[in-house]
């Protein structure tokens, strides 16, 4: 193999080895009355959880096992259990307008739920300056 052919290869393998965060690739797990079952794989957030001064923002919730649906809940609750969970839709994903914290999961026939994902949004409230004197606080 020539060189090119190695890195090619190494970085096939690096890319698979990772989801969209470390740990959050797909992991054969025993389940006991079933040999091994696959899991899913950890939903991920973006933009990543943190602060932000700008409203509102659009948040996607990926995962790398292809098929699998996502549910997620806008209160913190668990997403699993929660009756205020929604089916993820890429089209008309979650839109934030204030503080809220996201949990989700996700779940396919023949595989293993995934674990729980969360991210918490802070909207900081800014001063925004108007005309010449007056300030508007957000």
């Amino acid at each position: 193999m020539n060189r090119v052919s190695i890195l090619i290869l190494l970085l096939l393998i690096i890319l698979t080895s990772f989801g969209c965060e470390l740990g959050g690739v797909n992991k054969e797990n025993p389940n006991p009355g079933n040999g091994t079952e696959e899991q899913i794989s950890l939903p991920c957030f973006t933009p990543e959880s943190g602060n932000t001064t700008y409203a509102p923002i659009e948040v996607t919730i990926t995962t790398d096992t292809i098929g699998a649906i996502i549910k997620y809940t806008r209160d913190g609750t668990d997403p699993r259990t929660s009756p205020t969970a929604e089916s993820y839709n890429s089209i008309t994903p979650p839109t934030l307008s204030t503080s809220t914290t996201l949990r989700a999961y996700a779940y396919r026939s023949g595989y293993l739920d995934s674990d729980v994902a969360t991210a918490s949004y802070t909207r900081y409230k800014e001063w925004i300056y108007k005309q010449d004197t007056d300030w508007i606080y957000m």
